[in-house]
């Protein structure tokens, strides 16, 4: 959110949303999180398991593509 807003976009320029997590057991959590952070229309997304991240504490990655319009 942060990031975005620094670009001139909020949550609502979301248009993809990629979840990359090690235990697919808290996908209530990650689906009721998704309900707090976006409104519809939501974003598509996909949730992915994997085995292992570079950083070997992390539990979760998530990558977002925003289209954030211009101001030029």
């Amino acid at each position: 959110r942060t990031y975005l807003e620094r670009l001139g976009g909020t949550l609502a320029d979301v248009v993809q949303v990629t979840v990359f997590v090690k235990d697919v057991s808290g996908l209530r959590e990650i689906h009721e999180a998704r309900l707090q952070a976006f409104s519809p229309p939501y974003p598509t997304s996909t949730l992915v398991a994997v085995s292992a991240f570079v950083h070997p504490d992390a539990l979760i990655e998530i990558n977002a593509v925003a289209a954030i319009k211009s101001a030029r």
